[in-house]
């Protein structure tokens, strides 16, 4: 009879320890069980993991969505609890954490049990608006603010090293190097490059170098450095440097019009494609030969964008003929300098599009959905979130 209520207590303390154990997992599965988009006010941040199995979301809540790719099913959430809104979600190189950015700190959350390993901030606390990058080997969070950088270890939360070389400068932003071996800070008027490991400035760009207006990006092999600045002499010309980390000069110059720019690199890291809203413009140079590829004038508005296929062959961009459809967007052949394809997006103007790592796959996300498309067919697979 002892026997008896000793093994029952037992079975019942392991329930018990079960289901205390298991808390996280069990809320994640009753937030799918209504529409997994309910929480989120439009979709601000979207991310693929490493492998290519999962697809995390956030939009103007405090929770991250994370969907299974093939099967379309929410699989679990991550939820603040102190309900700030998550502007930004990113997986690690290694598949092993998901950092979740608010306005004021980064929680890095174990993706195996779904549970916060650390918060970190940035520095000073009392700055808000962060951004943040894993390094390449995913053992730092480098967290940024309008005063400075913090470089985190995600293995012991320790604090690394801090950059604040741009201390109060309007527009301050980051980049770290593929190679995960330099920093970019970036301020109004001079760009400093860093030497991560050592924490000191390896170059400094200034005013006198860059003429006026500084923006700066890393290219996709991380030995060099792609520099945008207005051309103090010519007031419609934009100017895009390129610097070689290990000469220590600049090997090419780009001269495309002047205006708000955004680009973005093929994967091969043979071209780039601007975009430029101001003047509704949209360009491929081979950075190799400084050659322009493709030039064409779409009506953009601001915010607008266009992306590489993971062919590295064509491109997503705005349409050319806005007036027949809303929302349609251009395929471009870049080798044949031709349009392919035209596509209407029924949901909305597009904000993003990002590729999985394989490059099978392509998430478009719009207003109000986040659709997966194949990115050969260029044809849509399924929905995950639609209003």
């Amino acid at each position: 009879m002892m026997r008896r209520k000793l093994l029952f207590f037992i079975a019942i303390m392991f329930t018990l320890n079960s289901l205390f154990s298991n808390e996280t997992s069990l809320q994640m599965t009753k937030a799918f069980q209504r529409p997994v988009c309910q929480a989120m006010f439009g979709i601000t941040s979207i991310a693929f993991s490493p492998e290519g199995q999962y697809i995390a979301a956030v939009g103007h809540s405090d929770v991250a969505q994370i969907w299974a790719v093939q099967t379309g099913k929410g699989v679990f959430q991550l939820q603040h609890n102190d309900t700030s809104v998550i502007d930004k979600v990113l997986y690690a190189p290694n598949n092993k954490y998901i950092a979740t950015i608010t306005s004021k700190d980064a929680t890095i959350w174990d993706i195996q049990t779904a549970k916060p390993l650390y918060t970190f901030t940035g520095e000073p606390t009392s700055v808000e608006g962060l951004g943040a990058a894993f390094t390449s080997n995913s053992q730092y969070l480098l967290i940024y603010n309008a005063e400075g950088a913090v470089l985190w270890n995600i293995e012991t939360g320790e604090k690394v090293k801090v950059f604040s070389h741009h201390i109060g400068v309007e527009g301050y932003t980051v980049d770290l190097s593929s190679t995960g071996k330099y920093l970019l800070t970036i301020g109004e008027r001079e760009i400093f490059l860093w030497d991560l490991e050592t924490g000191n400035v390896i170059h400094k760009f200034e005013y006198g170098d860059l003429l006026i207006a500084p923006d700066a990006t890393f290219l996709p092999d991380g030995e060099h450095i792609l520099i945008h600045a207005s051309d103090a002499e010519k007031d419609n010309l934009s100017v895009l440097n390129i610097w070689d980390i290990k000469q220590e000069k600049f090997i090419k110059r780009i001269d495309t019009t002047q205006g708000d720019l955004r680009w973005s690199f093929s994967t091969d890291r043979q071209f780039i494609l601007i975009v430029n809203y101001t003047s509704s413009v949209v360009q491929v140079w081979d950075l190799q030969q400084s050659k322009k590829l493709l030039d064409v004038s779409p009506i953009l508005t601001a915010g607008a964008f266009g992306v590489f296929l993971p062919d590295n062959k064509r491109i997503i961009v705005p349409s050319d003929q806005p007036a027949i459809e809303e929302n349609t967007y251009d395929v471009w052949n870049i080798e044949q300098g031709v349009k392919e394809t035209s596509f209407h997006e029924k949901h909305g103007a597009i904000s993003t599009i990002i590729s999985s790592q394989d490059g099978k796959y392509i998430a478009v996300v719009s207003e109000g959905a986040i659709e997966l498309w194949d990115s050969q067919k260029l044809e849509m697979l399924r929905d995950y979130c639609s209003t």
